[in-house]
């Protein structure tokens, strides 16, 4: 199953499948992205492709989730032809006379829900009311298309995102940017006021070094300045840009005064962030992670790369890990290394080694860490590597053996235990 796994994870590197997310991605922001998978030439990767929002029509089905994907674009006859070859090209008319006609093409499957027992899809390309093209899939990751919402809505098929959550706050952030920018013009080149006097005549503005004359006895040009204070708008841009970064989790500890943001302050805060992240998250792994390493594995079966592995006589299927066990994960951490820290600093390095088992520790960090286990050496191997070093550690004071020149706390028996 891992090397299954290296081989899958080395095919969509090998593909475009990241270049594409980033263009899927942007639409995540107002709540649905979409992507294509296929095997458009068994000589080369797989190929992804981001279908955009303005192209794409999604249903919900009978269980609630998005069952029914649909992509509506217009294409030229050679683009039919080179898209789908099986497809019946007579139902367009004749060649010869609309050779240069674009076509409303609508193509897209959902799923068949009288097989229970098996995923299955159908699959259809049509042109107003014929069918160009049809088709039927089975298995996991068979269905070429793949929806992921941000969050979900009972009453409609489409996902709500960050970015459509703070649209007020973006709107009125860019209204306030565009009076800033109105009262910066008046500053530079404010509204004057002068006197007709029949003979003054700046209409058409005034360029530096321009000799203008007027009359005898006639008022100059006055400035017309507004009372009115814009300073107040900084606050308003700064509490705005907050709500909008903590919306898309890019609020990160700030350092309000001198003193820098502490590690225990930025754990704490990444943390919290993870927290709020694990509904949203959880969602994406489902509809997202998921789906697009299950359509590989298919496409990858497709092409006899990929053998078959069974358990007990059924395909053996992976296991998501959900984003909330990875946040409980780091708040485990931030109490591992509070509680590390409270024992050093009040009894000394001697007693917080003597008081908490470095082995089992450094293991229990790294699991929760998701840290490689070949990267962390046996117990037998680190007993083995502190004898070694005992004689540096000793020297140091972080054996309680040594005989470091530290201060001990009252109470507590000395180094070396006198």
């Amino acid at each position: 199953m891992k090397r299954r796994q290296t081989f899958v994870f080395a095919e969509m590197a090998r593909s475009n499948l990241y270049q594409a997310l980033q263009e899927c991605y942007l639409d995540l922001g107002p709540g649905t992205m979409c992507a294509l998978i296929t095997d458009i030439d068994a000589a080369k990767p797989l190929h992804c492709e981001a279908i955009p929002v303005t192209d794409l029509k999604i249903t919900r089905g009978p269980f609630g989730i998005v069952d029914g994907i649909f992509r509506c674009k217009r294409r030229l006859r050679e683009d039919i032809a080179a898209l789908w070859p099986d497809a019946d090209m007579s139902k367009l008319g004749d060649a010869s006379q609309n050779s240069d006609q674009i076509y409303d093409i609508v193509d897209g499957c959902w799923r068949d829900w009288s097989d229970r027992g098996h995923e299955t899809y159908k699959y259809l390309v049509t042109y107003g009311s014929k069918i160009l093209y049809r088709k039927e899939w089975k298995g996991p990751g068979s269905c070429p298309f793949i929806v992921a919402r941000w969050s979900r809505d009972s009453t409609t098929a489409w996902g709500f995102g960050p970015t459509y959550r703070v649209l007020p706050a973006i709107k009125t952030r860019n209204h306030v940017r565009y009076l800033a920018l109105k009262n910066y013009d008046r500053h530079v080149d404010g509204v004057t006021s002068y006197e007709d006097d029949g003979v003054m005549n700046i209409d058409n503005g005034v360029e530096p070094g321009t000799w203008i004359p007027r009359a005898v006895g006639s008022e100059p040009p006055e400035v017309i300045e507004s009372r009115s204070r814009f300073d107040v708008q900084v606050f308003e841009m700064d509490e705005l840009k907050s709500i909008i970064k903590a919306a898309h989790y890019q609020d990160r500890p700030e350092q309000v005064g001198k003193t820098p943001p502490t590690a225990t302050q930025w754990a704490d805060e990444a943390a919290e962030r993870a927290r709020r992240m694990g509904t949203p998250a959880t969602n994406l792994v489902h509809e997202w992670q998921i789906p697009i390493y299950r359509r590989f594995v298919w496409l990858l079966e497709q092409r006899g790369k990929l053998p078959q592995i069974e358990i007990d006589g059924e395909p053996a299927s992976i296991e998501p890990v959900s984003p909330l066990l990875r946040a409980q994960e780091q708040e485990e951490i931030v109490r591992m290394d509070k509680f590390a820290e409270l024992v050093v600093a009040r009894f000394g390095p001697q007693m917080g080694i003597v008081a908490i088992d470095v082995v089992p520790y450094v293991k229990a960090l790294a699991k929760k860490l998701g840290i490689d286990h070949d990267l962390v050496r046996d117990e037998q191997k680190i007993t083995s590597a502190i004898e070694q070093l005992a004689p540096v550690l000793q020297a140091t004071g972080y054996l309680p053996t040594s005989t470091p020149d530290v201060a001990v706390a009252a109470g507590l028996p000395g180094p070396g235990g006198g």
